[in-house]
């Protein structure tokens, strides 16, 4: 059994040290008018360089948490 626990932690541990890693590539925007399947008001997560081209394009503005 507390092999099982052991287990458990370990990749409870490595899913959280993922999920940080992978919050940090993302960026997230916020949209300015609809982009499908997007409407205006809405946030999403996109890797920097997509959402950069958003961005400049005007289509979406940087959100900050």
């Amino acid at each position: 059994m507390a092999k099982n626990n052991a287990n458990a932690n370990a990749n409870a541990n490595a899913g959280e040290e993922k999920e940080e890693k992978l919050s940090k590539d993302i960026t997230l925007v916020k949209f300015l008018r609809p982009h499908t399947p997007y409407i205006k008001g809405e946030v999403a997560g996109f890797n920097k360089k997509f959402a950069e081209k958003l961005i400049e394009a005007e289509i979406a503005e940087e959100f900050e948490k």
